[in-house]
């Protein structure tokens, strides 16, 4: 499955250093098991993450520090 890490408010460099993943980062082949390891990594260290399933197979990893509110 092909997964791109998003940023909810876009780029952001404190959340770069602080996920070791960039805005828009892509992954072309990870199974299921791949991103729920990330998912969990992200979520222990504090964050709110989101996986949304696209139409393609794909799938895009909305990650937030502030519960995915408005700014």
């Amino acid at each position: 499955m092909k997964l791109q890490i998003y940023f909810y408010h876009g780029k952001n460099e404190k959340l770069e250093e602080q996920t070791g993943y960039k805005h828009l980062q892509e992954y072309a082949s990870l199974t299921f098991s791949m991103i729920s390891i990330i998912m969990e990594d992200l979520f222990v260290n504090g964050l709110n993450v989101m996986l949304c399933h696209n139409a393609d197979g794909s799938a895009v990893l909305y990650i937030d520090n502030e519960r995915f509110k408005q700014r």
